[in-house]
């Protein structure tokens, strides 16, 4: 159901994304290419102080072949290219890969019914989607770029999903919530691109820390993002050239 509304909402995005695994390696040829330069973007947003999330450009896909082109598909900027590539696009295979190394590790994961998951950072919410769908957990996301929360919001098709714009980092909506308040806060990809952010890295995951009875991140590696999660007392591993983090409310207690 929830594909079907979301495909309906932005069918030139579903479009494109089955067009990429249909085609990928056949005789037939797809490319989607950005309309901009989403490095100097990045750049930009980075020197502005700005979350890179908002490093955002429209995209063209063009189907050929023998190099005659047979169609073109264009994504406009904003929500649209969103659902495309963190939506209809966005693999849950390393995610799933990670949390069985949690597993493995020992690690458990506050998911059942009912659970509340929040993940800051969430952009289209795929992955709040997973843990509502698989294990049925009530799931809360939070980022600062609108046009990926209208996605995650077009996606909503039970109680208990919710999504909310929202700056984080800078902004005083973490102190509305009670000390652990969710089962679990999730990060994936979110750390990363707020190191550079006034305020600092450390001083945000305190806050997060704070408000859950377990913290989980699966983070693309910085040296960073691991000294300052084993000064507060998270477990981590490297995976990949991700770093996994671990840290319940008991562990902190012991501190």
């Amino acid at each position: 159901m929830r594909l079907a509304v979301l495909s309906y909402r932005f069918p030139s995005a579903a479009a494109v994304a089955l067009l990429q695994k249909i085609f990928r390696g056949r005789i037939l040829s797809v490319s989607l290419r950005n309309c901009s330069d989403r490095t100097s973007l990045k750049a930009i947003a980075s020197n502005r102080k700005q979350p890179i999330g908002w490093a955002s450009t429209a995209r063209i896909l063009e189907l050929s072949f023998a190099g005659r082109q047979l169609l073109t598909i264009n994504l406009t900027e904003g929500a649209e290219v969103n659902a495309q590539q963190f939506y209809f696009s966005r693999s849950l295979r390393d995610m799933r890969g990670a949390l069985n190394v949690f597993a493995e590790h020992g690690k458990t994961m506050p998911l059942q019914k009912g659970a509340l998951v929040f993940e800051p950072g969430c952009n289209a919410g795929r992955y709040l989607y997973y843990f509502s769908d698989l294990y049925g957990c009530h799931i809360f996301g939070a980022d600062v770029y609108a046009p990926a929360i209208d996605v995650a919001l077009s996606a909503a098709v039970f109680d208990g999903e919710k999504f909310m714009v929202a700056d984080l980092v800078s902004g005083k909506i973490l102190e509305a919530f009670s000390d652990h308040h969710f089962d679990m806060v999730f990060l994936s990809s979110h750390l990363a691109h707020v190191t550079h952010l006034p305020g600092g890295l450390r001083n945000y995951l305190i806050r997060l820390v704070r408000i859950a009875k377990t913290v989980v991140f699966i983070e693309k590696y910085k040296s960073e993002i691991e000294e300052v999660a084993a000064e507060l007392g998270f477990w981590t591993t490297p995976w990949r050239k991700s770093i996994l983090g671990y840290l319940t409310k008991e562990e902190v207690a012991k501190k």
